[in-house]
């Protein structure tokens, strides 16, 4: 996915190795499609259902095993009405306007 100059990515941090996980937009309720783009200029893409909240749970078990680690660098996660065009739908959060999310995931120390 080529992102211009004037794209913004809302940056976050998730824990490492999930099986799922939530992310928020104001769209409406539907079917869109969440696509994921790796350091490589891997392309990914997953069907999800956006709630009443605005938010949908994106099945990490649905990508290749061990994809979503502390070492896999950061991906670029934009949410499209296409399944085979990424056509980036601008999302809000907390009065700011988006393109896409900018995620890192990062080990959790299960000692504490």
């Amino acid at each position: 996915m080529a992102l211009n100059f004037c794209t913004t990515c809302y940056p976050l941090t998730l824990p490492d190795c999930p099986d799922s996980f939530d992310l928020e937009t104001d769209l409406a309720e539907g079917t869109y499609y969440v696509w994921v783009e790796d350091r490589f200029a891997i392309k990914y893409v997953q069907e999800v259902t956006v709630g009443v909240s605005g938010s949908f749970t994106v099945d990490a078990t649905g990508f290749p095993a061990g994809m979503f680690t502390a070492n896999s660098g950061h991906y670029i996660f934009t949410i499209s009405t296409s399944e085979t065009e990424d056509t980036q739908e601008t999302f809000t959060i907390d009065a700011s306007d988006y393109d896409c999310w900018l995620i890192k995931f990062e080990e959790v120390n299960a000692a504490g």
